[in-house]
């Protein structure tokens, strides 16, 4: 086995790659971590759960998907790194206008008018959009935009690393099959892990519009891409989520085809 993953010095997370592949038809795989340890036996045989979860129209635009995923991208990026935020909205003004003047942001869009409000709102300047700021931002954004506005520390940044370890199916989406595969939390951050088949012949679906998870105290987190390949994405969880306090999230997948709601169990463990 070799690894190949990407994260921090406390936390890190990825794949690990088997050579030879293993045979088709294999049943289960024997893993150990060297000759001092016991082997965990890996079944092989049995599909991922089907998650209780419903498909609908997808919840915007092409054009307006993609200014959700501007906003994605400063909730995501605004408390760790400000250029990063700084460098996404660079231009914007001059996105929204071209949207504007292809015809593809419908009339009387509201999002240019929300986003102009949440980069108000986080105190992000330079964006060039001159729609004026709406008060109606989606639910996912302001609920993101409370916790950076109240300095919500989150969980303790020395917490040990809890790990939710599942396999549930989504509905296909844009060709693209995703099961999510796990959760894993701690040192102040989360990281989300998703398997998909079809990202090979899809790969503008390794970037859907977004990807949020709701906890049961209402916290709505939004995800950044972190890493992808053609079987693999990683993404980063802003907030982290408490392992304390969730025992089941809430996904909300927003695509150009459709809009999927799941809702998946969490059971943690810890090392």
């Amino acid at each position: 086995m070799s690894y190949n993953g990407s994260g921090t010095p406390p936390q890190s997370a990825g794949l690990y790659e088997l050579h030879p592949v293993p045979p088709e038809g294999a049943k289960w795989l024997d893993v150990t971590a060297g000759s001092s340890s016991s082997a965990v036996r890996i079944g092989l045989t049995a599909p991922p759960e089907p998650a209780r979860a419903t498909t609908a129209a997808a919840s915007a635009s092409p054009a307006e998907l993609t200014l959700y995923r501007v906003a994605g991208g400063l909730l995501a990026y605004w408390e760790p790194d400000r250029q990063i935020v700084s460098s996404r909205v660079t231009g914007l003004g001059d996105v929204v206008a071209a949207l504007e003047a292809a015809g593809a942001l419908p009339a009387g869009s509201p999002v240019p008018g929300q986003l102009a409000a949440l980069c108000e709102q986080l105190g992000v300047t330079g964006h060039g959009i001159v729609a004026a700021p709406r008060p109606d931002l989606p639910d996912t954004w302001s609920s993101v935009l409370a916790y950076h506005l109240r300095g919500d520390p989150g969980p303790a940044s020395g917490a040990g690393a809890a790990h939710a370890a599942f396999a549930a199916a989504l509905p296909e989406l844009g060709g693209v099959h995703y099961a999510v595969a796990g959760l894993h939390t701690g040192y102040g951050q989360t990281l989300l892990h998703v398997a998909a088949d079809g990202l090979a012949a899809n790969r503008s679906a390794r970037s859907p519009a977004s990807w949020w998870l709701r906890d049961e105290v209402g916290q709505w987190h939004v995800t950044a891409l972190l890493s992808a390949d053609d079987r693999y994405l990683l993404m980063h969880v802003v907030p982290a989520i408490n392992p304390d306090t969730a025992t089941s999230v809430q996904l909300l997948v927003d695509g150009q085809a459709a809009r999927i709601r799941a809702r998946l169990p969490v059971t943690w463990w810890s090392p």
